[in-house]
This record gives structure tokens, C-alpha cells and sequence, in this order.
């Protein structure tokens, strides 16, 4: 019996290798590794050096003056998730010192949308880098006041596991700066992108 069910394990184990590939049999045997930053930080691993908290708006006015004058903050909305999903409305209070923002977001315009793509994906090559993802995105819009049509493309960048912001994000948002300062400034359709009035 005990031979038998030897058998016919290493029948299954050679039949397993001659059907899936050397790269998925060595991927298989390879120890799982936890990835510090897919988790909410805590007291013992914060890769993010802020506490498990997001930036508060007075610190991001205060950063902002260090990158372009293109990136905006994106404000909190007055809907707040708990960690179990649930939605809350935020009590509302004057003061905005109190209320991390969730983003910053700067926009550009293109000729067209091979350029847009092709400048998005230098971005998306810029943030790889970086190991720090933003939502890069493009869209054709209806500009009223010029009665035309443009391409934007926009880069937003925040910190999912802090639900805000981190110091991440404006050091991203100062790789991009550079980067269509030195490189891209072709892929734009005017050296000012906000020309969107």
C-alpha cells in the first residue's frame, strides 16, 4: 500500500514537471515573502516613517512650495472609510489643518494622444523607479472657452495605506518636475500646462 501511493505520487510529480513550465515549477518552490508595504503600517514596521498617518493639510501646504506651482491638493472628501469599509460622514469642521488631503494632482495638455501616452508612459517608467505608483490618466476634453478640444493628462499622486499623503508623494511629484523640465518638454502642447481656463 505504501508503495503504491509512492508510485503514484512521483507518477503525478513527473507528470506536473512535463506540463508546466521550468519558471512556474521554480516560482512554486520559491519561499513567500511578505511585502512590508502591503499592509497598514504599524508600530513595528512603518515604511513610511509618518506613524501609519497621513500628512495633515499644514505640512502639505508647507511641502507644496517645493514642487511646481502646477500641482494642486486634492481635498478629503466629507465621506471617511473605516478599515472595515464602512462609510461615515465626516463631521464638518472650518479649520482644514485637521483634515489630511488625498492627493496631489497636476495636469498637462498634448497635441495629440500618441504624445499623451507616450509622455504617461515615461511617467509610469519615472515612477517604477521610484517604487511609488500614482494614477496616471488622460482623457479628451471639451475646453468651452476656447470652443476646442484638448488632450490632459493628469498625475495624481497619494498613499493608499495611509489613505492621504506621505512624503512619497512630493518626492515623486519633484522626479516628475525634473523630469519634464530636462526631457519631456516636447510631448507638451505649451510650456505652461495651465492653460486649461
Amino acid at each position: 500500500n505504501a508503495t503504491a501511493a509512492i508510485t503514484k505520487h512521483t507518477t503525478l510529480s513527473i507528470r506536473t514537471r512535463a506540463i508546466a513550465p521550468y519558471s512556474l515549477r521554480r516560482a512554486s518552490n520559491k519561499i513567500k515573502q511578505n511585502d512590508p508595504t502591503a499592509r497598514r503600517p504599524t508600530k513595528v514596521c512603518d515604511p513610511y516613517q509618518q506613524g501609519g498617518k497621513p500628512l495633515t493639510y499644514a505640512e502639505c501646504k508647507r511641502l507644496l512650495a517645493t514642487i511646481d506651482i502646477d500641482w494642486k491638493i486634492v481635498p478629503s472628501s466629507n465621506i471617511e472609510h473605516d478599515d472595515n469599509g464602512s462609510a461615515q460622514l465626516r463631521t464638518s469642521t472650518t479649520d482644514y489643518d485637521d483634515i489630511p488631503p488625498t492627493a496631489i494632482r497636476r495636469e498637462f495638455t498634448h497635441e495629440n494622444y500618441i504624445k499623451a501616452s507616450e509622455f504617461l508612459s515615461r511617467m509610469a517608467a519615472v515612477s517604477h523607479v521610484q517604487n511609488h505608483y500614482p494614477v496616471l490618466s488622460m482623457e479628451r476634453r471639451l475646453i468651452p472657452s476656447k470652443r476646442s478640444w484638448q488632450i490632459v493628462s493628469s498625475i495624481e499622486c497619494h498613499t493608499l495605506l495611509l489613505k492621504g499623503l506621505s512624503y512619497n508623494d512630493f518626492q515623486l511629484a519633484m522626479y516628475v518636475d525634473i523630469e519634464v523640465k530636462q526631457r519631456l518638454g516636447h510631448l507638451l502642447l505649451s510650456s505652461s500646462s495651465s492653460s486649461l481656463d
